[in-house]
């Protein structure tokens, strides 16, 4: 019927030949009817030499991102866990974390500007100066970041001697008499770092009163002096007003949220107020936040002194008498001196 829809076909297309060369003999099976030499010639169509070059150009880049992706991969942890930490104010996981982030790109300027704003809120100061020095000249497109580098770095000032007191302090041999001393601050007035040293005489010869009204007036200046902060928590401990002492430590966290030495002046508070088992979780606190400041580790043999594990704080002791060097040696001794009743820590 002519108006079927559906009307068979006259004839088998295979039956036309080869539609390429119109060779009656054809290969059976495919949609387009090729007798087999023109099959084959299709087959072996050569590939025009720039889709060749084209594909090997996709192949190099897919293996050097496979390759490099692991590292780019730890680079970008690195970053991502530095500035997270930054944020917290956890500057020691800051410091550790740009530090390896520097090392897969040391001229990175902004990865440099974290590691030296971590560096010097952990009180780092030769990692800072080495950093800082890098940084002199250089601009980045981060103005927050580099206002804040920028800071610390006039800030770094008042952490070294001037030339006036470094002749000072050769003249006398690092022995300054007090008439000197003070005629120099009172020439000096803005000096924070010969005021903090002079403090620091004070305390050592338990004048207590004189170098608390120095210490205020170093933070008149600077609010956040590091050093004046620990002075200062240490002073009000001896002066037996251990709320303001805390609040020295609470000032020095706040700066910094792993700053251990902090959390050793206080367990140092609780230890003279007989608070010994406060004492030991405060000890093992610091430890575990910052187990490099030797001012930590004396603090928990002293924490397992007063709190009758005598076992630990010998195992402790002779860990430190292994591995001992020049900076931890002067605060285990001073810990082994209270121990052995040499130096008064606390009221029996």
């Amino acid at each position: 019927m002519k108006n079927s829809l559906y009307q068979v076909p006259d004839e088998n297309p295979d039956d036309a030949g080869c539609s390429q060369c119109g060779a009656p003999d054809i290969l059976h099976g495919y949609p387009t009817p090729l007798c087999n030499d023109c099959r084959q010639g299709f087959i072996r169509y050569p590939v025009p030499l720039l889709i060749k070059i084209f594909g090997g150009a996709i192949l190099l880049v897919m293996i050097w991102c496979c390759i490099s992706f692991p590292s780019h991969l730890s680079l970008g942890l690195h970053i991502e866990r530095g500035k997270r930490a930054e944020n917290q104010k956890k500057f020691l996981t800051a410091q550790r974390e740009f530090t390896k982030a520097a090392a897969e790109m040391p001229n990175n300027t902004e990865i440099q500007c974290h590691l030296a704003l971590a560096a010097f809120n952990n009180m780092d100061l030769s990692a800072f100066s080495v950093i800082a020095e890098k940084l002199v000249g250089k601009t980045i497109g981060n103005d927050l970041l580099f206002q804040k580098v920028d800071d610390a770095m006039a800030k770094f000032n008042s952490y070294v001697p001037k030339d006036s007191m470094i002749e000072l302090m050769k003249v006398h041999q690092n022995n300054i008499p007090d008439p000197s001393f003070q005629k120099y601050l009172r020439s000096h007035p803005d000096d924070i770092y010969a005021h903090f040293s002079y403090a620091s005489v004070l305390f050592d010869q338990n004048r207590f009163k004189p170098c608390d009204s120095i210490l205020k007036n170093v933070l008149r200046i600077d609010a956040g002096y590091f050093p004046a902060l620990r002075l200062m928590a240490s002073l009000k401990r001896e002066m037996n007003e251990y709320d303001s002492a805390d609040k020295y430590c609470d000032e020095l966290l706040r700066i910094n949220n792993e700053a251990g030495y902090a959390i050793a002046s206080k367990a140092r508070t609780r230890l003279k107020q007989k608070k010994d088992p406060e004492a030991l979780e405060l000890a093992l606190q610091s430890v575990e936040t910052d187990n490099l400041d030797p001012y930590n580790t004396a603090t928990l043999i002293l924490a397992y002194h007063f709190n009758g594990e005598q076992q630990k704080r010998d195992a402790l002791i002779e860990e430190c008498r292994v591995s001992e060097n020049e900076t931890s040696r002067e605060f285990v001794q001073y810990a082994r001196d209270v121990i052995n009743g040499k130096v008064p820590f606390r009221t029996q």
